[in-house]
């Protein structure tokens, strides 16, 4: 927003500005994205929606060797939750951490004695977005961290299995929350696709969807016009095939910001891995078509059944990517 200026008269001028059309979006876009601690006056980041996952990834950073294996045996033990990358000391390069704590969901954070280097740490803007847990008994010590905060668990807490769940519960409730699930649509024996791709894509796709009996395509193109033939199209379409963006993601987050997509499949295809995808693009996404091993007609009807399924069955389909159905 620094290319933006506001006028403010005595009356509150600039509220006045926010109620056309174009402000309200930029209220809406930075209210989103961070927001000013009352008591600090420092901005906070909003913590950045993730997909639905079957194991939400934790990266453990506390102030003692000991505790980083307590919680890390509490962890594993967690039917929903992994940690693939163990544990680090906050004293430790904060390079290092922000490093193996990126790819994180979940934050696991100590406060006890280092409230500078776990604010230094939050800090960090790759970080910022993170559910951010901190494990501590000294409450008083929140109004040291200027960074947000989702949620505070007592020391005892990791005492025991039964009391970790509990306490995690509502962690990964908000996490799977994230995104509305898709709103399900009338069956259908021909399902209407949109399909958007960067380079060799395209044909290759309308290639195959017309050897479907159970799949159309009807819209294709290379770029987007954002043009009234182009809403229609995805407003009639039941299945969004979409590129990732290729270096571009932005363009990906702006059509699925830009169209009401409730009720669509949405499928991105794309070169890259489908972790990457994810990642980068936060927003629901239902499936990921890795075109690398996507490379027959085959491999493409079995990708299509859960989507036809799921279509048919009028439910809601968390994610999946194509690994398990193309190799099992």
């Amino acid at each position: 927003m620094g290319g933006i200026s506001f006028a403010v008269g005595k009356d509150g001028g600039r509220d006045g500005m926010f109620n056309f059309s174009f402000f309200r979006f930029l209220r809406s876009k930075f209210t989103e994205e961070q927001t000013i601690d009352p008591q600090t006056n420092v901005v906070q980041h909003h913590r950045q929606p993730v997909h639905k996952r079957n194991k939400y990834r934790c990266f453990v950073c506390q102030s003692n060797q000991a505790n980083i294996d307590v919680i890390a045996e509490r962890i594993d033990s967690h039917p929903r939750l992994t940690n693939p990358t163990y544990g680090m000391l906050l004293t430790a390069n904060i390079d290092d951490i922000s490093c193996l704590a990126g790819d994180a969901d979940i934050l696991l954070l100590s406060l006890d004695d280092q409230c500078h280097a776990t604010d230094a740490l939050l800090d960090l803007p790759e970080l910022r977005t993170k559910m951010v847990v901190v494990i501590s008994d000294r409450h008083e010590l929140r109004k040291k961290i200027k960074n947000r905060v989702d949620y505070w668990m007592p020391n005892e807490f990791v005492e025991t299995d039964g009391d970790f769940q509990s306490l995690m519960a509502p962690v990964i409730d908000e996490l799977d929350n994230d995104y509305p699930p898709r709103q399900p649509t009338p069956i259908k024996s021909v399902y209407s696709c949109f399909i958007w791709q960067i380079g060799h894509g395209l044909p290759q796709m309308t290639h195959w969807i017309e050897k479907s009996e159970r799949l159309c395509a009807t819209y294709g193109c290379h770029y987007l016009t954002y043009s009234d033939q182009e809403r229609d199209a995805v407003q009639e379409a039941d299945i969004l095939i979409l590129s990732s963006g290729g270096d571009r993601p932005d363009s990906l987050i702006y059509l699925l910001d830009h169209y009401d997509i409730r009720s669509k499949v949405v499928i991105v295809s794309t070169v890259f891995s489908a972790d990457r995808v994810l990642n980068r693009t936060p927003r629901r996404i239902d499936y990921v078509l890795e075109r690398n091993k996507i490379f027959d007609l085959k491999n493409f009807n079995r990708f299509f059944v859960p989507i036809i399924n799921d279509l048919d069955g009028g439910t809601n389909n968390e994610f999946q990517r194509n690994d398990h159905d193309v190799n099992s």
